[in-house]
């Protein structure tokens, strides 16, 4: 079936697979680089099973906990689940489903790390062909900082993989066949769902989706624009399901978020009118704490603000929902008296977002879960028959992170990314067939990063790597096709000289 969908392709001439092998080679291709990514994610999870754990994968267990053993009791007056785009609501379904069934942890882990190598892989054979695809595949499996955060029980793994995998889907040649259409719609609804449902940041990416899907297959168009917003319409739904199962105290998170870039546009003027007039202590009920706020401010973490032991905006305080509308409401009357100190600090935020200056951010995620997890009667601990290569591993790891830190920066990525962009733009013209087919699907690649990334300049508390992460997968494909690309019309100038 699969060599019958392939050698079927609209594009059948200028398409990579006929550069270098046969349609039933590229289907073997494929399964081959399927099977390899079980092969690897099953050597990782030897390791690192059940999960590379940080604070927020650790929330993310509790909350999975919290829908399985619905009504346990916690520290907590109830079990708290806060349904919004910082810990979303399908992570936690998903998880608890898999959890409910004897999977556990590491079920999950496993999983994600399947579909995104296996996703990756077949998104650049699609594009580059064959031989070249697999070389960029086996390139991304191998990348230290990848394999980690693909390991993490965090969202950003399965965001890459439903993103790649629509792009697939976009991308796979139009079949004339109703079943071929509903599959796909089948495919981009289900990762849609996931990559919605995860990290609703990934919204930004839904216009960018939508228009490609109707420019680059004007029959499939329709029904996979509609796929798209029932993906997000399903996983807008996923919240209110939860809340019919556990319990949970509402909690507005955005709110600490707004506090602190509140705080952060305070910091850029010393006008004691203007601090005094959009100050926060009425609303925190203590004198001083703006102030003290302001001062231990900083662009590279909300945690000095928000969630230090000894916090003057604490984040449990800013939670509540009658704080939170406060809170918002304080924020938008400071914009709007001051937008320039308003633009200004949301520079400043970009630039930290972006990895520009010195940020703190995580760019190797431990192996050792958070102590507070196991006092609610959770274990994250080492479950691997290789986990004693687990601390080694991690000391190598924060060693190579810090060596190869510029490496891996989101500016240097969306740098060379778009210079890339510039230069098969102006070579547009000298472009062979098959180059030209590949340079537009790649600048699709390109568009998609940034869009996802776009997500997080909205708005974000801190810089983390794993934020870009997504991006990365999609900046690394389009700066590989891209460099082929140039190469090809290199070659095709100086041939036809």
């Amino acid at each position: 079936m699969l060599e019958r969908i392939i050698y079927r392709m609209r594009q059948v001439e200028t398409s990579p697979f006929f550069d270098f092998f046969q349609v039933a080679r590229v289907a073997r291709v494929l399964l081959f680089i399927i099977a390899l990514s079980i092969c690897w994610s099953l050597a990782l999870m030897l390791v690192f099973a059940p999960g590379l754990s940080s604070n927020d994968s650790a929330q993310r267990a509790w909350m999975m906990t919290s829908v399985v053993e619905a009504g346990t009791t916690s520290t907590y007056t109830t079990p708290r689940l806060v349904f919004e785009h910082v810990f979303p609501p399908m992570m936690t379904l998903t998880g608890a489903s898999l959890r409910s069934i004897g999977g556990g942890w590491s079920l999950h882990t496993f999983l994600q790390a399947c579909w995104l190598f296996s996703s990756f892989g077949v998104l650049a054979v699609l594009i580059m062909g064959c031989l070249r695809g697999c070389l960029v595949w086996l390139s991304f499996c191998l990348i230290p900082i990848v394999w980690n955060h693909t390991m993490a029980m965090l969202p950003d793994a399965v965001v890459a993989a439903a993103l790649l995998t629509i792009t697939s889907a976009l991308l796979w040649p139009t079949q004339p066949a109703r079943r071929q259409l509903l599959l796909r719609c089948g495919i981009i609804f289900a990762s849609g769902a996931f990559a919605f449902g995860y990290r609703f940041n990934t919204v930004t990416v839904l216009p960018l989706l939508v228009v490609a899907v109707l420019v680059m297959s004007p029959r499939f168009g329709k029904l996979g624009a509609a796929s798209l917003v029932a993906a997000l319409v399903l996983s807008a739904g996923v919240g209110p399901l939860l809340q019919r199962l556990v319990p949970y105290r509402e909690s507005d998170v955005v709110a600490p978020m707004l506090a602190w870039e509140h705080v952060g546009t305070l910091r850029f003027t010393g006008d004691p009118d203007l601090r005094a007039r959009h100050s926060l202590d009425a609303i925190l009920g203590k004198d001083g704490e703006t102030a003290r706020a302001i001062s231990a401010h900083s662009w590279e973490s909300m945690v000095p603000t928000c969630f230090a032991p000894d916090a003057s905006l604490p984040a449990g305080l800013l939670r509540q929902p009658d704080v939170g509308s406060r809170i918002r409401h304080s924020f938008i009357d400071l914009v709007r008296d001051k937008p320039v100190l308003y633009a200004r600090n949301k520079l400043r935020v970009w630039r930290t977002v972006l990895g520009i200056g010195n940020p703190s951010g995580l760019y190797w995620i431990g192996t050792t879960p958070p102590a507070w997890i196991k006092d609610r009667g959770i274990d994250l601990s080492a479950t691997g028959p290789l986990s004693a290569w687990r601390e080694p591993i991690n000391q190598w790891g924060e060693r190579f992170s810090t060596q190869t830190r510029l490496a891996w920066l989101p500016w240097v990525w969306c740098a060379i990314t778009s210079i890339l962009a510039a230069l098969s733009l102006v070579n547009r013209t000298r472009m062979p067939a098959h180059a030209q087919l590949i340079a537009q699907h790649a600048l699709l690649l390109w568009l998609i990063g940034l869009c996802y990334f776009a997500g997080f300049l909205i708005i974000a508390g801190s810089y983390e790597w794993r934020y870009y992460f997504p991006s990365f997968a999609f900046h690394l494909l389009a700066a590989c096709a891209w460099a082929f690309v140039l190469i090809a019309t290199l070659r095709h100038c100086v041939v036809n000289r």
